[in-house]
């Protein structure tokens, strides 16, 4: 039980980080500040579909925004 209780843990740390990315990216981009805001979200995305699968819905939606 305990690795599967650190996998989950991974998990969320890993798909928090791309969240605080996507938001950074968010600001940035409301600024107008457009290539700062590229590749935070490109790197979001990348974190999204290497701990999530390029199938999961939570990529979709990155992709979508």
């Amino acid at each position: 039980m305990p690795r599967a209780l650190f996998w989950i843990f991974v998990a969320v740390l890993v798909t928090g980080c791309s969240s605080y990315l996507n938001s950074v990216a968010g600001v940035y981009f409301k600024q107008g500040r457009y290539a700062e805001a590229e590749p935070l979200v490109k790197r979001s995305l990348a974190i999204k579909e290497k701990a999530l699968g390029p199938e999961h819905p939570a990529v979709a939606q990155s992709l979508n925004n």
